[in-house]
């Protein structure tokens, strides 16, 4: 059984790299007031080194498959805890009318040719882990669980995003998770 294990401030500086390196939602998150000194922790075996858990591009620490069913129950319970909640995934390797683009049963969001992969409370925990998948692209795997004012919806396919809206996202987010340890295991951040 993984075990959640806080990390160093070193775990801050890996998240916001990766966030450098992202699309339009990233790089607005990569401005976030909080992105320094909220707590990032990750789900690893219990026997992990604590010099091993700093090394966030190197793998042999965790088992994908493990990694992914914890990231699964914390979006989940994330979901499930209040009105509006949502994870956006950032589908690195995807461009709006590309061959593929839009999945069928996966929610997504468009902004210029950047994809989004979308869940809300209501999507199953199999939903939420065939999204992961979908999005899962290294080395740039991103999410940020964030939510929306009440009485404000999310208009899937239907119209693009816009930066307006992208950028409520990111000043809403409560948590953001990066991929980490060559895809084996993954880094969240909690707002402060």
């Amino acid at each position: 059984m993984y075990e959640r294990v806080n990390l160093s401030i070193d775990a801050n500086v890996h998240v916001g790299k990766v966030l450098s390196r992202g699309h339009s939602l990233a790089k607005l998150l990569s401005r976030h007031p909080g992105l320094g000194t909220g707590e990032v922790f990750s789900f690893l075996p219990p026997d992990v080194e604590p010099a091993a858990t700093r090394q966030f591009t190197r793998g042999g620490i965790a088992q994908a498959d493990e990694s992914e069913g914890h990231l699964v129950t914390f979006i989940h319970d994330f979901l499930t805890s209040g009105e509006g909640k949502l994870c956006i995934f950032q589908d690195a390797l995807s461009a709006t009318g590309a061959a593929g683009s839009s999945p069928t049963g996966i929610k997504t969001l468009t902004y210029r040719r950047e994809v989004y992969r979308c869940l809300s409370e209501g999507d199953e925990r199999e939903g939420i882990r065939q999204t992961i998948q979908r999005a899962q692209t290294l080395p740039r795997f991103l999410a940020v669980l964030t939510s929306l004012p009440k009485g404000e919806g999310l208009y899937y396919e239907s119209q693009p995003a816009t930066l307006k809206l992208l950028s409520n996202l990111a000043d809403r987010a409560e948590k953001i998770i990066v991929g980490a340890y060559n895809g084996e295991g993954h880094l969240i951040w909690n707002k402060p």
